[in-house]
């Protein structure tokens, strides 16, 4: 027997405009309008899904094509009626206030970008050369840029960057570790002491 659900994305789901039961209800269109017949399904459907009455469902429908989320269009039949719903409205993604980031070509000290959410402060390379002299850290900053830049500053426990400067004591205390497990052993003059 096969295992029913549904998937509602970020979008949908962080959609203030919607209620809960609208936001199920148009994730579920969204899925069935993927299907070679489109989307059909009746009010039943919709009311055995989320435990409410035909009446109730119908309202939502109604509700979400006057939002302008789905479209309907009935299908005169012979004996019944058949209604299709298509989607016309993409969801807008819920962050529409985060300030996009600047180039790295266009970046200063005075006008680099600010993660909205963390309010984290992306290093440039040249905050991070400095901190290296400054610190006398044994790594590459251009190599420690690249690295959390390519990865959005997130680590590789995928958990935002929030003090890069202590990544940065890290990554000097391991290549020190490292420094001491590569020095050649002089078993020699272990054996003469």
């Amino acid at each position: 027997m096969a295992t029913r659900f549904i998937t509602i994305r970020v979008e949908i789901l962080h959609d203030k405009n919607l209620t809960m039961s609208q936001k199920i209800i148009l994730a579920e269109i969204e899925q069935l309008a993927m299907l070679d017949a489109g989307c059909y399904a009746s009010n039943k459907h919709f009311a055995e899904m989320i435990g409410s009455t035909k009446s109730s469902v119908s309202r939502t429908i109604s509700e979400l094509e006057k939002k302008g989320y789905i479209g309907t269009e009935i299908i005169n039949g012979s004996r019944n009626h058949e209604r299709i719903i298509t989607i016309t409205k993409l969801v807008t993604p819920p962050y529409q206030n985060v300030k996009t980031p600047l180039p790295k070509c266009e970046e200063t000290k005075e006008n680099i970008h600010t993660n909205i959410h963390n309010k984290v402060k992306t290093p440039s390379v040249n905050d991070i050369k400095e901190y290296k002299e400054e610190k006398r850290l044994l790594i590459d900053p251009i190599f420690f840029f690249n690295y959390y830049e390519t990865s959005d500053w997130v680590d590789n426990k995928g958990k935002k960057v929030k003090n890069w400067k202590l990544k940065m004591l890290s990554w000097s205390n391991r290549e020190k570790t490292k420094e001491k497990d590569t020095r050649p052993i002089n078993k020699t003059a272990d054996f003469l002491i």
